[in-house]
């Protein structure tokens, strides 16, 4: 799982609380990665002004791709079995490009993806290519991630029948960053852009990536000799 520009941890080195609970209801049937893009950089997130530079995409897609292969070494883990969730950026779906699968060294790749309002623009739509079935959960009035271009990718990907499957589920009124808890809806400090919380948009949201998940890891667990 990786974090939204905000971060994993907080100030005092504390595990977010909607990743914490997210964790904690995962671990009932998953084991959890959380994956912290930003403190061993030196910093607590880059969101907004006074984030200083950002973290790349080319770097957030690198430690993504780094616990991967860190998780697909252990002998208790069966690589085929392993899904990714990311929040905001665009790592859950460059995770799946099947260029990127190259760099895994014959590693088979995620098993399927999850991407909470993420950025669907960085490379040509026509261009794209996934290995592995993609989920994307966005909200219809984000004006940081827009919709838009997600719509557009799902739209050209449904016309390309050889490739991964990308689902998209549009959520009428929820901002960006619709999955945080308890957070009125207003400009992110030292942007323009809305964020809020969506109770409905939330629930929805995480029983379809639970239930999503669990049907592309159904398979037996095959233990690695």
């Amino acid at each position: 799982m990786t974090p939204t520009c905000a971060g994993t941890v907080n100030a005092s080195g504390v595990l977010n609380p909607g990743y914490q609970a997210m964790g904690i209801n995962g671990s009932q049937r998953l084991n959890v990665l959380v994956i912290d893009h930003f403190s061993s950089r030196g910093r607590h997130q880059d969101c907004g002004a006074g984030a200083g530079v950002k973290v790349s995409e080319n770097d957030r897609l690198n430690d993504v791709l780094g616990a991967y292969e860190m998780l697909a070494k252990r002998n208790d883990i069966d690589p085929s079995r392993i899904a990714y969730t990311g929040f905001g950026g665009a790592s859950p779906i460059l995770a799946l490009q099947k260029s990127t699968l190259k760099k895994l060294n014959g590693q088979p790749g995620f098993a399927a993806a999850v991407a909470f309002y993420p950025i669907c623009n960085e490379l040509p739509h026509r261009l794209y290519d996934a290995y592995a079935p993609l989920l994307i959960l966005h909200g219809e009035a984000d004006n940081w991630n827009p919709i838009r271009t997600c719509r557009n990718l799902a739209e050209q990907q449904s016309a390309a029948p050889q490739t991964g499957k990308v689902e998209l589920v549009g959520y009428p009124g929820a901002h960006h960053a619709f999955t945080v808890l308890n957070t009125p809806t207003g400009n992110w400090p030292g942007t323009n852009f809305t964020v809020g919380s969506d109770p409905a948009a939330r629930a929805d949201a995480f029983m379809r990536s639970r239930e999503f998940i669990d049907k592309a890891l159904a398979t037996d667990v095959v233990e690695k000799n």
